[in-house]
């Protein structure tokens, strides 16, 4: 070990200039004394040793106990020399004389204190500093003070602060580098780190950076940046009402008479940027795995705003950050905004309720104001970019969590819950307002894959179940999929715990209690019809039939019971207006409506209820066919019955219908010989047609006189190249007549014109009739329609 060196030089101006130093030693050299024989030096040879040139002083002789070199320093008052030495061991002592040297502890005169050390008070006052604590570190007193204790201690295994103002880190860059953790001063103390220092000034107050250190080379495949972990206190004890550490976030708060702008929270993710754009304060969507752009028109979800855009990275405000945010136009203050139809902004939805077009994103909470960020950034607030409060995030699969209800947690884009058994997933939607659901699901059915894959935008699924491949090409909103041995109801519908009021079963039957009500089926709106059908309607297989049919009773109590009556009608009209009417009812079996193949049309059959037991003499219903009554002397209804017209000519021309049996009512004339015309014929080319009519001709009178008459006739008639002919006659025997006084005949004829014009003509004598009435029964056996003339 090199020997230390201790220069002393001592400017002994009286004693003259010193010579060069000796040749063959380096510097340092230092005079040390003038003795008889000249100079003495201290210096350091080649070796690095200590020596000492000249003589050693005026008749002294080596230092007993201390090796060479030695040099001496000084004369003092008693004549005896002073000398810096180095002894065996390697230490620097100083001798009292030539003859010896001196042994510490030295006595001093004065006031000094134990565990101090000597210091400078001015220029040529030398004291005693203060007792200097154990393990304490040292500061310096400054001009006239000495050094004293600082409020710093180090054990070895902990440093420890003391002070009360805080401990500061000064200097660009500063940085304090600690093996262990930073702690409170004692067990209940609370530990504050505050960027800068509280101040009443009108500057910028210093703020706090945490982070985890920087890989600031090119690194390796081992290289990690340093993390940072927020962790609230762990808690062993076994008290159920011990209490583990809270972490609690919260922005700083403008509390004066006059506040200013509130401090902001702002959570971010740090993501890659994609090869697309992204944009400062716009929405940013997932584009591969931790990668962004700028989001698209109309998005399912987003991730966050992008706070900061680097070169290749992208930093996301995420739910739950106070943001500003891009607007494609002016926003209102308290509106709720969406992430609509403009490719990476928000609209303003025109109120407070949740967005009709996109997901509800936020609330806007400012339009104005200039705010600094800790990364030394700052954003103004305006119309088109104002402050947002982030509550939505948007899901893949439509779902809209309000994280705002303690405890439910955000979910990722793809969460699954799974819980266990005993236990369900509860969602409370909030309280409902005017345009506010309790609890809505957003979204739009998928549309763009097959029968296989376009799931129904909600659906319960249940474990299991296979999936099917018939669901709508075109989409579905709300689907249920059964898992195979399910035999109960899709859907139930119950009133205040009462029984079933509607339900679907797993077979399809659908079935609607009249605990409350008879059952109604109705369009939903005026002016749309309603289709009743069985089975659906398929290009390659047979469809299934229904029955219309009020309920049996399919028991056997001997109680006097009776099934429901169905009655099948067209809705009534209650208007005041001209020209109303009701709707027709048509009763028809299923139509062929290909142009080709073997299709056979229904049959439609009406039967009266009978008997498909063996019950001896039962007598079966009867039916009726009825045309609807009227008021008055207005014209009553018919019946008529038709059947397709036979055509003799093959193809594919629709048949027409033609009437094969009418009963006609109409008023007649009240003077004898007047004709009325009741009903008319239409020949086809080359056709013919014949009649059988039976008239029934009445009469009444104030007094009253009445006479009745009935004939029955028989008409035939062609058309030849355009040229009617026809011919009536009257079956005489088939005429009965009565009258209370006079007589009456009948004459039925017709015009040769297409169409053929039917007229009945009545004569009488004596009566005076007020009014009459002509019924006429036809029966036709031709392929031509019949008319009804009316009054």
């Amino acid at each position: 070990m090199k020997k230390i060196l201790l220069v002393l030089a001592l400017t002994l101006s009286a004693l003259g200039q010193a010579p060069a130093p000796p040749i063959g030693y380096v510097q340092p050299i230092a005079q040390a004394a003038l003795g008889a024989n000249g100079f003495s030096y201290t210096r350091i040879d080649p070796t690095g040793a200590l020596y000492v040139t000249g003589t050693v002083g005026p008749g002294q002789s080596a230092i007993s106990g201390y090796t060479t070199p030695y040099a001496p320093v000084a004369l003092d008052a008693s004549g005896n020399w002073h000398y810096l030495l180095v002894d065996a061991t390697g230490a620097l002592k100083t001798s009292g004389s030539g003859s010896g040297g001196t042994a510490f502890p030295v006595t001093v005169s004065g006031t000094v204190n134990s565990g101090g050390i000597p210091c400078f008070t001015s220029t040529t006052v030398e004291a005693s500093s203060v007792l200097l604590t154990s393990n304490v570190l040292v500061k310096g007193g400054g001009a006239g003070g000495c050094p004293g204790n600082s409020a710093l201690t180090d054990t070895g295994a902990l440093l420890s602060y003391s002070g009360t103002t805080g401990l500061a880190l000064t200097g660009a860059g500063a940085i304090l580098s600690l093996p262990g953790p930073i702690e409170g001063s004692a067990i209940g103390s609370v530990l504050n780190v505050v960027g800068g220092q509280d101040a009443s000034t009108n500057t910028v107050i210093g703020g706090l950076y945490l982070r985890g250190g920087s890989e600031t080379g090119i690194g390796g495949s081992s290289s990690q940046a340093g993390g940072v972990s927020i962790a609230g206190g762990n808690n062993a004890a076994v008290s159920a009402v011990s209490q583990a550490g809270v972490i609690e976030i919260t922005p700083g708060l403008s509390t004066g008479a006059t506040q200013g702008l509130q401090g902001l929270l702002m959570v971010q993710n740090s993501y890659v940027k994609g090869g697309g754009t992204s944009t400062l304060w716009n929405l940013q969507c997932w584009t591969a795995a931790m990668t962004v752009n700028d989001c698209g028109a109309s998005p399912s979800s987003i991730l966050g705003v992008a706070e900061s855009v680097n070169s290749n990275t992208v930093q996301v405000n995420r739910h739950g950050s106070q943001t500003p945010i891009n607007a494609s136009a002016a926003v209102t203050l308290g509106h709720t905004v969406c992430a609509g139809a403009t490719a990476g902004t928000v609209t303003d939805s025109g109120g407070t309720g949740p967005c009709a077009t996109g997901f509800t994103v936020g609330v806007v909470l400012a339009t104005s104001g200039t705010w600094a960020l800790p990364d030394l950034t700052s954003f103004t607030a305006t119309t088109t970019l104002p402050l947002v409060a982030v509550e939505h995030v948007g899901l893949t699969g439509g779902i809209t969590f309000d994280t705002s209800a303690t405890g439910l947690a955000q979910p990722t884009v793809s969460s699954t819950w799974t819980y266990p058994v005993g236990t369900g997933l509860t969602i409370a939607g909030g309280s409902q307002a005017a345009s506010v659901s309790g609890l809505m699901l957003s979204g739009n059915a998928y549309t763009a894959g097959t029968a296989t894959t376009n799931f129904p935008l909600f659906s319960i699924w249940p474990s299991g179940a296979t999936g099917p491949t018939t669901w709508s090409a075109s989409g579905t909103y709300f689907g249920i999929n059964s898992a195979s041995g399910f035999g109960g109801d899709f859907l139930a519908f119950h009133n205040n715990g009462g029984g079933i009021i509607f339900n679907v079963a797993v077979g399809g039957n659908a079935t609607i209690s009249t605990s409350y009500q008879s059952p109604l089926y109705r369009a939903s709106a005026v002016g749309t019809a309603v289709i009743y059908q069985s089975g659906q309607d398929s290009t390659t297989t047979s469809t299934g039939g229904g029955t219309f049919r009020s309920g049996s009773i399919t028991g056997g109590s001997t109680n006097t019971l009776s099934t429901g009556a169905t009655i099948l009608q067209t809705g009534d009209n209650s208007s005041t207006g001209t020209g109303e009417t009701t709707g027709n009812l048509t009763v028809r079996s299923g139509n062929c409506g290909a142009a080709s193949g073997a299709c056979i049309p229904g049959t439609t059959t009406i039967l009266g209820g009978g008997f498909t037991a063996a019950f001896t003499n039962g007598a079966g219903s009867d039916l009726f066919a009825e045309g609807g009554d009227g008021t008055g002397n207005a014209i009553p209804a018919h019946v008529w019955l038709k059947t397709p017209g036979f055509s003799s000519t093959s193809g594919s021309t629709a048949q027409v219908e033609a009437t094969n049996y009418v009963v006609l009512k109409k008023s007649g004339g009240t003077s004898s010989g007047s004709g009325t015309t009741v009903f008319n014929v239409t020949i086809g080319a080359s056709q013919t047609y014949a009649l059988e009519v039976l008239v029934h001709f009445e009469t009444t009178q104030a007094t009253p006189q009445n006479c009745s008459s009935f004939e029955r006739f028989l008409a035939v008639g062609q058309n030849t190249g355009g040229t009617i002919t026809s011919q009536i006659i009257s079956e005489a025997p088939s005429v009965a007549t009565i009258c209370s006084t006079g007589t009456l005949t009948m004459a039925l004829t017709n015009t040769n014109a297409n169409p053929s014009v039917f007229t009945v003509t009545p004569t009488w004598t004596t009566i005076v009739p007020t009014a009459t009435i002509i019924t006429a029964e036809v029966h036709s056996m031709s392929q031509q329609d019949i008319a009804n003339l009316g009054d």
